[in-house]
């Protein structure tokens, strides 16, 4: 309950003037300690209750369906707001158009100290040059996730047109780990302004029981990064998705090592050539050691929104 309090006090700690609160219980066993915080919070909120488990991404499209504002964030009941960056990002998002607006990431332990990011994913600091609004090419960021991971943020770093989500369709039940990574893709295939502010809105805490940590060690994140290649990875060059299936490869071994997760089958195969083959093993194993740096720059161009 600790996590829930503070992350609804920085909500509301210079938060937005019309800022909502939605709040999707998930079938607590004691939901008695969380209306009670409701009850003493300082803005508008609602409250949906399940006395059955729905899961995480049902739980999610759930919570986003009650969306009444113009633009939506979804966290966990673990995560922090920045509120007065928050409200910055917002007059900025309305001033732009933008359809998805990425922040600067930040993470937190479970007594709240800023740690360093966990993920070996690329930030968007390697994959936009500058803080503006962009209209990227959809083709090329599919490529530079499927090799780098979640290059655009995670849920409570990002948030989006409430239009939007809905057009699109919301978090996808097909997927269990990376959720918001796909949906920002589908989002992305419409053509929307991006918008990349300089501060945090967010912070994301880390703690054993965190649900990425979970989903690491259970298998779904392998799962979804093969559902990503597969559902994604059609119009890839040769040389984009053979270094995709490599880098396939090398998470399931990285989860294998550091987190005893069991190897989940591969379907993607590589094609062409065999030196096609052999120079995307060479460059995937260049860089897991860390002799080369990621590539991103061969697969993103952020073309700025006044020249579309």
């Amino acid at each position: 309950m600790g996590y829930l309090a503070a992350l609804i006090e920085s909500i509301v700690t210079d938060g937005p003037d019309s800022l909502e609160l939605v709040l999707s219980d998930d079938n607590s066993t004691d939901p008695a300690p969380i209306r009670e915080l409701l009850e003493s919070c300082s803005v508008p909120w609602t409250a949906i209750w399940s006395t059955e488990a729905l899961g995480m991404v049902s739980n999610w499209n759930r919570a986003a369906a009650q969306a009444r504002g113009a633009f939506t964030l979804v966290t966990g009941q673990d995560d922090l707001v920045v509120g007065r960056n928050l409200s910055r990002a917002i007059n900025a998002a309305q001033e732009s158009h933008a359809g998805l607006v990425l922040s600067a990431p930040q993470y937190v332990s479970s007594t709240g100290t800023i740690t360093r990011n966990p993920s070996k994913a690329a930030s968007a600091d390697r994959v936009f040059d500058e803080y503006a609004a962009v209209t990227p090419s959809p083709d090329a960021l599919v490529t530079a996730a499927l090799l780098y991971g979640n290059v655009l943020g995670d849920p409570c770093h990002t948030f989006f047109s409430t239009v939007l989500f809905r057009d699109v369709g919301g978090f996808s039940a097909e997927y269990e780990h990376a959720v918001d990574l796909e949906l920002w893709l589908r989002m992305l295939a419409t053509d929307p302004v991006v918008l990349r502010v300089p501060y945090e809105i967010g912070a994301h805490r880390q703690h054993a029981a965190a649900a990425t940590g979970v989903h690491v060690r259970d298998g779904s994140a392998q799962r979804d990064r093969q559902r990503l290649v597969d559902h994604y990875g059609s119009a890839m060059s040769i040389a984009a998705w053979n270094r995709a299936v490599a880098r396939l490869h090398t998470h399931r071994l990285n989860d294998r090592i550091r987190h005893q997760t069991p190897m989940q089958p591969l379907t993607a195969l590589m094609r062409g050539r065999a030196i096609d083959r052999v120079r995307a093993w060479t460059a995937e194993a260049l860089e897991s050691a860390g002799l080369r740096k990621p590539m991103l720059e061969r697969y993103v161009r952020a073309v700025p929104s006044a020249e579309r």
